[in-house]
């Protein structure tokens, strides 16, 4: 078609790259997936580069907007950072993995712009979760002695790990063993005042 939505287009070829990958993946599956013709591709991405920047992109931006929903749903900081971990190691629907992981794993030694792409999306979802423990230090939930910054630095390590964790169908009892220490290590940060050096 001459005019398509370009929103569809993107999610469309996102899963498509996401099931097969960057260099699997061909403009005649592309173009067959969208529906759209290959004069119609170029003219609304200008290759298969971009076209493969614009569904990161666009996947990372849903995974972000993703997270920041979870980490506003209570008044409970420590409650919605272990639902995020939790629905981060169990969901299903991402059977595939994580795009973004995927694509690193893929292009990452390689490709400078994709290693910068990534980067740029941990520090915003590193962001995302400094806000909440920020919300949860003002609240009164974490003592303000509590250093958000390597917090969240640590909590957005972990978030990661529980992507690839979601690999092997981790089973209620290992999910729960790995979340009550992120529990313990939370209400330490919670409770315990830091130790000043000397």
């Amino acid at each position: 078609p001459s005019s398509f939505d370009r929103s569809v287009a993107l999610n469309i070829a996102m899963n498509t790259f996401w099931e097969s990958g960057f260099h699997n993946t061909g403009i005649a599956a592309l173009v067959e997936q969208m529906g759209i013709k290959p004069s119609s591709l170029y003219a609304a991405f200008g290759s298969k580069e971009q076209l493969f920047y614009e569904s990161l992109d666009h996947y990372a931006q849903a995974s972000l907007r993703n997270i920041e929903k979870r980490l506003n749903k209570t008044a409970d900081v420590e409650k919605d950072l272990l639902d995020m971990m939790r629905f981060a190691a169990s969901d299903t629907s991402q059977r595939k993995g994580c795009l973004l992981v995927n694509s690193l794993l893929e292009l990452g030694r390689s490709d400078t712009k994709l290693s910068m792409f990534v980067t740029q999306y941990l520090q915003n979802n590193e962001a995302a979760i400094q806000r909440a423990l920020q919300r949860g230090v003002d609240s009164g939930q974490f003592l303000p002695s509590m250093d958000v910054q390597a917090t969240a630095s640590f909590l957005i390590t972990l978030l990661w790990g529980f992507r690839v964790m979601r690999q092997t169908h981790p089973t209620p009892q290992k999910l729960d063993a790995v979340l009550q220490h992120v529990s313990t290590y939370l209400r330490i940060s919670a409770t315990e005042p830091a130790i000043p050096c000397n």
